[in-house]
């Protein structure tokens, strides 16, 4: 799956955010129950502090994700659970848009 990483660095102690953005113009409903399903797997993943699929107003098939996790070894095993990885090969044949990944790191 294509996307893209912020550069910047990761510290191991503070929480790890992501916010990907997905674009659909077909499949809009098909992609709205896969991320369902990924959000309620990735609440009860390890580490994990936050996982809320959007929808953004006057723009349905517009759904951004936002992930905290506890850190970045917890963010990493996410990316690499099977779930995820489930999701991402159904989603491939039903994006839009590239699917566009950062990672953010809380400033203390």
């Amino acid at each position: 799956m294509r996307g893209c990483r912020s550069p910047g660095p990761r510290l191991g102690r503070s929480p790890a955010a992501a916010k990907a953005a997905l674009i659909f113009p077909a499949g809009k409903d098909q992609t709205i129950e896969l991320l369902k399903q990924l959000a309620e797997a990735s609440r009860k993943e390890a580490g994990n502090l936050r996982f809320d699929v959007l929808q953004q107003e006057g723009r349905a098939n517009h759904l951004p994700l936002v992930e905290a996790w506890r850190d970045a070894q917890a963010q990493s095993a996410h990316a690499m659970a099977g779930h995820t990885r489930a999701f991402r090969a159904k989603l491939v044949p039903l994006q839009g848009a590239l699917y566009d990944e950062r990672l953010y790191i809380k400033l203390q």
